[in-house]
């Protein structure tokens, strides 16, 4: 912005001179020599050299007959210019074809073009108009009668402020997955045996144990078909009493469901001992007789463990025997020993994890004996998205607790570093002043700072984007500057890799910006008639197409890696805007959370048509107090409002420098098309 009050120095530099009348001399001297070199240089054109440098080149081009040698009406000839264009099938030269296409599409402009209403009574833009015509109007028959003005122009070195930009990034709690694993194992397990039922909860005989501890002639003991099978016998024809002892291993008494007498065989009569106490007896000290059934509880006799049996047999003649049958269960589970491998491994007191899954991989009789564990485990390490900021020289302004544990520790936090977009510069500028003159004095006029610069390119960007974009709020009120809210998460993956979809994409601003007029705008022109044509020289600040054009969306996202197909279109989107630097930050949230902290975080993005736009609608909103955290324009009630001259226009200034331009580079692009018939291209010179 070149401010009226930086040419104070202009009078210093003329301190030595008598008169400023001698720039006048300077200038008819000027003046003089510019004209004999045209005279003295254009006797060395001629047809021949000229054909071969400037396509198309001829002393007597077919274009002065529009102005019938310079005399009459050309109002009747550009009508018919204009029709013949209509109707042209691009059969002619390439010349007239590149003419009738600019006709065309100027044509096609006028009639299609959106039309914005304004109220000359009432519209603030028209009233504010008509002020400032008529004070310059003032202004200028005030100095032609004071006296004359003359103006003068001079380099001086203008010093160009840096231009920063907030950007966000994260840090995150780390955790880790970690697997454990509980089971049972079986030891000193008993075999069954066939036809035998296993007692409950590993109760029962222990069937290895089965002893003759003192045995008399043939004494047995055994289990088979359910029963427990006591004998002894003898063929020697001995008379009076016989008895063997015998041992087994009782298990878990209390949860035997039977130890019962139910059938015998003696001859002549029989007692049985347990444990020492007389259990049972039948026709002890008679006479012959016979088997038979019975119905006795024997269980209140046995004690866990080792218990010992006597069977008695009373013979009063011949052959004798005794036997028993007691129905029990055997005891056929092993011994269980439980082997927790995930307490000891994370318990809680020693470090802090969350069980996240469980699964049983083997069964016995309905009882996991093998399970498996997943546990995700807080570790003290971080991770970050924020070391590509710190490479690049930024530096940390602000930093926000995102998410904290059940004892109030942060876990994530958000942060901001603020980072330098265009350094610091001279600029070498051509300045030009006014300088008044009366009775052959001269001096330079008041000079003040010149508060218009910024309120005059805002409400010209204003003009231009309520006709196109602008919106009627639920008041009916027009607001201007818009932004559109984009969103993109940062996750963390496996608890200790970030996935970024929150990163800037650059984009090619001869691909982007209204400079590349080209084809493309023939084509968006033809995709939408109703599309009001922009004007494209000369400026690369506004971003339109990234907004209307689908096409040009998805040829600027044409060259991302395989890392941006895990996110999502909207992020791309994003990604592309923010590296146009038409975006700014509006908002940061945890979108997923664990006990160890937040997986996901989102961030929000308010992103503009142009970069005047983003400026004026950030720190418009400051200005009057209002939310940054939302997109929403401004009305013209509060752009009338705003202080231009503390909004910062720098970055905006950056975007409209003209670059140099190489003539001869842009002379033979053109020949180049012209010789190659490329009409389409004619636009994008």
């Amino acid at each position: 912005m070149i401010k009226k009050h930086h040419v104070l120095a202009t009078i210093l530099s003329f301190a030595c001179m008598s008169s400023v009348i001698h720039a006048k001399t300077a200038e008819e001297e000027g003046r003089d020599f510019g004209q004999n070199s045209i005279e003295s240089t254009s006797s060395l054109v001629n047809s021949q050299n000229g054909q071969n440098t400037v396509p198309n080149f001829s002393t007597n081009a077919p274009e002065s007959a529009y102005y019938q040698n310079g005399m009459g009406n050309v109002n009747s000839i550009g009508n018919q210019k204009v029709t013949n264009c209509q109707n042209q099938n691009m059969s002619g030269s390439n010349q007239l074809n590149l003419e009738c296409e600019a006709i065309n599409l100027v044509n096609k402009s006028a009639t299609s073009r959106p039309i914005y209403e304004i109220d000359p009574k009432k519209d603030p833009l028209v009233k504010d108009s008509k002020e400032t015509i008529k004070v310059s109007g003032e202004s200028a028959t005030q100095a032609s009668i004071e006296g004359s003005t003359n103006q003068f122009c001079f380099n001086k070195e203008f010093d160009v402020k840096p231009v920063f930009e907030n950007k966000q990034c994260s840090v995150f709690s780390t955790s880790s997955t970690e697997s454990c694993i509980n089971k049972i194992l079986f030891t000193d397990c008993i075999s069954p045996i066939k036809d035998m039922i296993c007692g409950e909860d590993g109760s029962g005989i222990d069937h290895t144990t089965l002893k003759v501890t003192k045995p008399f002639h043939n004494s047995t003991i055994t289990m088979e078909n359910g029963f427990l099978k006591i004998g002894l016998f003898g063929t020697d024809g001995s008379t009076g009493v016989h008895a063997a002892e015998y041992s087994f291993e009782v298990k878990n008494l209390e949860s035997l469901a039977e130890f019962r007498l139910t059938d015998f065989m003696n001859n002549d009569g029989s007692r049985l001992y347990i444990n020492g106490k007389e259990a049972w007896s039948f026709n002890w000290g008679g006479a012959h007789c016979c088997s038979g059934t019975t119905n006795v509880d024997l269980k209140p006799f046995l004690k866990e463990g080792i218990n010992t049996v006597r069977l008695e047999n009373w013979n009063a003649r011949t052959d004798w025997w005794t036997s028993v049958n007691i129905k029990t269960r055997i005891a056929c589970a092993c011994k269980k020993q439980k082997v927790n491998g995930c307490y000891d491994k994370y318990n809680p007191t020693i470090k802090p994890c969350k069980e996240i899954k469980s699964e049983c991989k083997k069964t016995i009789d309905g009882e996991c004996v093998y399970e498996e564990k997943q546990f995700m485990c807080a570790e003290k390490t971080n991770v970050s998205d924020c070391q590509n900021l710190i490479d690049a020289g930024c530096s940390q302004i602000k930093s926000v607790c995102s998410s904290k544990d059940s004892a109030g520790n942060c876990l994530t936090y958000s942060q901001t570093y603020q980072c330098k977009t265009s350094e610091a510069r001279k600029e070498n500028r051509r300045v030009c002043v006014e300088a008044k003159c009366t009775d052959g004095k001269c001096y330079q006029e008041s000079s003040e700072p010149d508060k218009d610069f910024g309120q005059a390119i805002a409400m010209m960007e204003a003009t231009r984007e309520a006709g196109v974009y602008g919106e009627k709020d639920s008041t009916g009120s027009l607001r201007v500057f818009n932004g559109e809210g984009g969103t993109c998460t940062v996750k963390l993956l496996a608890g200790h890799n970030i996935m970024s979809c929150c990163k800037e994409i650059k984009v090619d601003v001869s691909k982007a910006s209204n400079n590349a007029t080209g084809s493309k705008q023939t084509q968006a022109m033809g995709n939408n008639p109703e599309q009001a044509a922009q004007q494209t020289e000369g400026s690369t600040y506004q971003y339109d197409d990234l907004y209307n054009d689908d096409s040009m969306m998805k040829n600027l996202q044409g060259d991302l890696t395989g890392g941006w197909l895990q996110c999502n279109e909207e992020e791309r989107d994003l990604a592309v805007k923010r590296g146009g630097s038409l975006c700014t930050h509006a908002r940061t949230w945890c979108s997923s959370k664990t006990i160890f902290g937040c997986t996901e975080e989102s961030r929000s993005y308010c992103c503009f048509k142009s970069i005047l736009a983003k400026i004026i609608n950030r720190e418009g909103r400051k200005q009057l107090g209002l939310s940054l955290e939302t997109c929403e324009g401004i009305t013209v009630e509060q752009l009338q409002k705003l202080d231009f001259s503390k909004i910062d226009m720098t970055e905006f200034q950056n975007s409209v420098v003209p670059k140099n331009v190489d003539l001869g580079d842009k002379a033979e692009k053109i020949r180049e098309r012209v010789n190659k018939q490329a009409v389409g291209g004619y636009y994008s010179e």
